[in-house]
């Protein structure tokens, strides 16, 4: 346990001098003028994430509502019609990926639930009416109670479940409601995942067309919602699951296949096995901010905090 500790305590002092600055910028509307669509915007609940600051409260509540105002219409598989696509949120570089708002989403609800007992009323009660619109589009996983999604859409099915279990646990702490009463769907949707491996034990199949590139980023940032869902839900074989990836990429994965973007931190950190793989993904995300001529950039300081949150329920 006490390597644990060691990193959270190693990743909260690399991830929160750049999530302040990254807030502050924003703020003074300094990243590139994508307000209400910059990635960015999950800077305030990766802080809260880290360390409770009364300041950024209010902000918590309107970055929900704010996601709530872009998220599309709820989705029922008795419906025909396909259902709208999330909003594309968009990096500092200007880079757009399908996983960008549900990871903002979710760093918004584990910071609700994790500073729920000093969010003043008014602000859990602003949160608490955001979920159900910002979760909306995330009830298009339930079409797979029955059957695993495609390929392509097994991690922002991953995803929907998080946000969907976190939303589950938002409502029920404020209408006094169990949460598990409403996840069997939701449940069934990701097992339905894990039972259907990629090669060698990889999260899902490849495209033969498919570049290696977008496959492995799809399956480290799938990985990362995986991870977090088997430890919220005590899953033994979706943890499993975790552990198997995890090895199956420190086996094949090669640097020059994935990011500075360190997804799936917390999984590589949870077995010792695969610690050697996030010791490098906390290299990559720190040495490219040296490059570039700063520190460590918004978006992998955010998923820094989010380990730091996994490995803080890890420990209790």
């Amino acid at each position: 346990m006490r390597e644990y500790s060691r990193y959270r305590e190693m990743l909260t002092r690399l991830a929160l001098p750049a999530l302040r600055e990254a807030i502050a910028a924003e703020s003074s509307g300094g990243t590139g003028g994508s307000g209400g669509l910059s990635v960015v915007q999950g800077a305030v609940p990766a802080a809260l994430l880290l360390r409770d600051d009364p300041s950024l409260h209010p902000a918590l509540a309107r970055g929900l509502e704010n996601l709530a105002s872009l998220a599309g219409p709820a989705f029922s598989p008795a419906i025909a019609a396909p259902a709208p696509a999330d909003p594309a949120l968009r990096d500092p570089a200007g880079h757009s990926r399908k996983v960008y708002f549900p990871l903002v989403l979710h760093l918004h609800l584990a910071a609700t639930l994790a500073r729920q007992a000093t969010l003043p009323r008014a602000v859990l009660e602003a949160c608490a009416a955001a979920v159900p619109a910002a979760t909306a589009s995330a009830r298009r996983i339930e079409a797979h109670v029955h059957a695993p999604p495609p390929p392509a859409l097994t991690t922002l099915a991953l995803w929907q479940a998080l946000c969907l279990h976190e939303a589950a646990a938002v409502l029920g702490a404020q209408e006094s409601l169990a949460p598990d009463e409403e996840l069997g769907p939701i449940d069934a949707a990701v097992s339905q995942i894990v039972a259907r491996p990629g090669p060698d034990g990889s999260l899902h199949p490849r495209d033969a067309e498919e570049s290696l590139d977008a496959w492995t980023y799809r399956e480290l940032s799938g990985l990362h919602a995986l991870a977090a869902l088997a430890l919220a839900r005590r899953n033994a074989e979706w943890s499993a699951r975790v552990e198997q990836i995890a090895l199956h990429h420190l086996d094949n994965t090669q640097p020059d296949h994935t990011t500075s973007q360190p997804w799936a931190l917390f999984a590589f950190l949870w077995s010792p096995k695969t610690r050697v793989f996030a010791e490098q993904q906390i290299h990559d995300a720190t040495a490219q901010g040296a490059i570039d001529g700063h520190g460590l950039d918004a978006l992998p300081a955010m998923l820094l905090a989010d380990a730091v949150a996994s490995l803080s329920d890890f420990l209790g």
